[in-house]
């Protein structure tokens, strides 16, 4: 049924609070979500449980729901930062940390890259995943589940198979007759191979790949997983499938996933033309503090330049707070002096 009304209340549920507070809901369907302020009778101990309760048209009552209400401390302006500078040039910037909340706020600052712009495909975070051995049947499937994200953290934007195959020699089988979906941990998948199908192709696809061997294919780029790739950790699903007659048996299977960097701020690394006036401090209640950030052109190109300001707190509400860096490099200016001398020392 439709929804009425969402009450909510503080410590316990609205059944057994001595005051609740009326939230409208953003519609009237039987799902949805909501939004709205009230204001507590007399100070809350923090933290405190707050109970939320729907009630429909027919007068049904729902479960209690509930969540911790904490108090935010760290608060980080401005949200992003930006400047045009003429190349060989720098610029400081203020970020402010400040605390508004009633304990102590420990913080720290580090730079970092957009994943976007963390120049692709990094060899040293390459991971291979074993498979198990496993038969083909001619027009069958096989499938496996494999954990990545345990030799190296990454996102992952290609990956290269290799296998020994037997039981093909002499027939009117293909290596490439088999069809492979790999399937990231999040779902995204890509599909290569197999015969007279509109699959991308193995790269030993077709006649060359008609004898027992061994075999590789490497599939790297943004076609795969997109431009930032997939998250690597957790279980990566496998799935053959024969799209010819004969059997195959497949042994030493493996994937190794081609990685770029973490996304951002995992693990930031620092940027370059980023300086960082104070990298840590701890600000009582109350007080703020204005952070230095120099931007250099010195060693940029001309066009515009992006990065990241991570910074981290002890705030369980803004525990990762990001800063989006935008500069615009400019070529050098040619100048002209009233004098037709150049400004410069002898």
């Amino acid at each position: 049924h439709d929804l009425a009304e969402i009450r909510a209340s503080i410590g316990v549920p609205p059944s057994q609070a001595a005051s609740t507070f009326d939230i409208a809901p953003d519609s009237t369907d039987p799902v949805s979500g909501f939004a709205g302020e009230f204001t507590p009778p007399q100070p809350i101990e923090l933290p405190a449980l707050v109970f939320f309760q729907a009630s429909d048209t027919q007068g049904n009552v729902g479960v209690p729901e509930a969540v911790w209400l904490v108090e935010q401390r760290a608060a980080v302006s401005p949200s992003s930062l930006g400047a045009t500078i003429e190349q060989g040039q720098s610029e400081q910037l203020d970020l402010t940390i400040g605390n508004v909340g009633s304990e102590p706020l420990t913080w720290s600052i580090d730079a970092d890259l957009p994943a976007g712009t963390r120049g692709g495909h990094d060899p040293s975070l390459d991971e291979t995943l074993d498979l198990d051995d496993f038969v083909l049947p001619g027009n069958g499937t096989a499938s496996q589940s494999v954990d990545g994200g345990i030799a190296s953290r990454g996102q992952a934007v290609g990956f290269t198979f290799e296998g020994d195959v037997a039981g093909i020699s002499g027939t009117s089988t293909y290596a490439s007759d088999m069809i492979m979906t790999v399937t990231s941990p999040d779902g995204a998948s890509y599909t290569v191979g197999g015969f007279q199908t509109d699959n991308p192709d193995w790269n030993f696809q077709g006649s060359g790949s008609d004898d027992d061997g061994s075999y590789t294919s490497t599939h790297v780029g943004e076609d795969i997983f997109g431009t930032g790739g997939v998250a690597d950790a957790g279980a990566w699903q496998l799935d053959f499938e024969h799209s010819y007659n004969d059997a195959m048996d497949w042994s030493d299977v493996s994937i190794t996933l081609h990685k770029q960097q973490p996304p951002e701020c995992v693990d930031p690394s620092g940027v370059t033309w980023i300086t960082v006036a104070q990298a840590s401090g701890t600000l009582s209640p109350g007080d703020d503090q204005q952070v230095g950030i120099t931007l250099d052109a010195a060693s940029l190109q001309p066009g515009q330049h992006q990065a990241l300001l991570c910074i981290v707190t002890d705030d369980p509400i803004a525990e990762l707070v990001v800063v989006d860096v935008t500069v615009e490099v400019t070529g050098v200016e040619q100048r002209v002096f009233r004098d037709r001398f150049e400004d410069a020392p002898f």
